[in-house]
């Protein structure tokens, strides 16, 4: 068994948000500093629905997140 503290290394999230034709209405890109990849991934997420939440035209909406960490979204 892998501890967690060896998966440990400098993380970069990033995300994009569409409206519901797919048009792009943001972007981000950021270090999250050292982390492991659960735990980067999680923030991602976190920084993607806190954006959202912030912009007028996507607050109101059903949000989609895709993601390739099936241990943040399921």
């Amino acid at each position: 068994m892998v501890s967690p503290l060896e998966d440990l290394g400098p993380a970069g999230i990033g995300g994009v948000l569409r409206d519901h034709m797919g048009m792009v209405m943001d972007v981000f890109s950021i270090s999250a500093g050292v982390k492991n990849s659960n735990k980067a991934e999680l923030i991602a997420v976190v920084k993607a629905l806190r954006l959202s939440s912030l912009r007028g035209d996507l607050s109101n909406n059903k949000i989609i997140i895709e993601s390739d960490s099936s241990n943040v979204v399921s």
